[in-house]
């Protein structure tokens, strides 16, 4: 099998799936949007699927209950307060031309048309705006935002602000981040907060229906394996799940990717109690990503006799996707 045969597993970029804290995430955004909040904090650490979860979000739109255009700006880190800068910064985010020596007053009014632009040729009133890295903002960075938020709302636009968080960005934590925003911030931005998490080995029972199906009963972990059996197809339209796509034999047999969830999860929890962490904590995107590749392409796909993953395979693919070396990067706060 071509290394490059095509399957979105072997690409550079993994593909985007949906996961319960995406779910999550997008029930949230759309109850503050409803309730005619202007914005919301989003917090979560390193890694953990905030950006993967916006940018999945932002891809399928259908949980909105309001049409929607997309922006994005990646905060910079900088000192520089000017409106001539940060306008410049979100300009180019969108892909506009950098004019330096233009006054701010002048690159605001460009940035808003920009916009407005962008919602007209879309036929859409409403701007999700996600500001990555939110935490390197300073007061005067938000009231810019304010004079872009009234700028689009005299043109009869309504903008939605998703700050993005990162609450392990520095030592300090989430006590890192500003907390007491100036009233006129609060009110407009900063009244709500989500936080994100990575994938959950159980369900909260809170979210468990009344009448629950088999699927509502699983954790994240569980349903996120679950999708590579049976939801995520390759080639599109043929039927094939990507579990099937790299073990066409074993699949055919039976076996599953997500039957080795209580065997995945004590090599998890075993491999953190021996480095000092705690024994359950969210799993990350970023590592659960990987681990399912390694475990999907190079362990079951790169061997023609497979018949079902073993306690080594499941070891040797958490120590090559790095599981435990970010964790351990978090710092006392997931110590035992």
């Amino acid at each position: 099998m071509s290394s490059f045969d095509g399957h979105p597993l072997k690409q550079l970029r993994r593909p985007l799936i949906a996961t319960r804290p995406i779910q999550r995430c997008a029930e949230f955004i759309n109850t503050q949007i409803e309730n005619d909040e202007r914005g919301t904090d989003l917090f979560g650490d390193a890694r953990i699927g905030k950006d993967w979860a916006i940018n999945y979000l932002f891809l399928h739109r259908g949980w909105s209950t309001f049409p929607a255009s997309c922006f994005t700006l990646n905060f910079p880190k900088t000192t520089q307060l000017g409106d001539g800068y940060f306008f410049n910064s979100c300009l180019l985010a969108g892909g506009q031309r950098f004019i330096g020596s233009s006054p701010g007053n002048f690159t605001q009014s460009r940035m808003c048309n920009f916009l407005l632009e962008e919602l007209d040729k879309a036929g859409n009133e409403l701007l999700l705006f996600r500001v990555s890295e939110a935490n390197r903002m300073l007061a005067e960075h938000w009231d810019h935002l304010v004079t872009l938020d009234n700028d689009l709302e005299k043109a009869g636009k309504r903008m939605f602000l998703v700050s993005l968080h990162q609450t392990d960005a520095t030592s300090a934590g989430v006590e890192g981040i500003d907390l007491d925003p100036l009233p006129q911030i609060r009110g407009r931005f900063r009244m709500q907060r989500h936080r994100f998490t990575g994938l959950l080995w159980d369900r909260p029972t809170h979210e468990i229906p009344k009448e629950p199906d088999s699927r509502d009963l699983l954790g994240d972990v569980d349903l996120a394996l679950a999708c590579f059996d049976e939801d995520l197809i390759w080639p599109h339209g043929s039927g094939v799940s990507y579990s099937r796509y790299f073990a066409s034999k074993a699949y055919d047999r039976g076996w599953r990717f997500a039957k080795h969830r209580d065997e995945i999860r004590k090599a998890v929890e075993t491999l953190r109690v021996n480095h000092h962490l705690t024994a359950v904590a969210p799993w990350p995107m970023k590592t659960f990503m990987t681990f399912v590749s390694l475990m999907l392409v190079r362990i079951a796909g790169e061997n023609i006799n497979f018949s079902e993953f073993t306690t080594e395979d499941i070891e040797r693919a958490l120590k090559l996707c790095g599981y435990i070396e970010l964790e351990l990067s978090r710092g006392p706060k997931v110590r035992a």
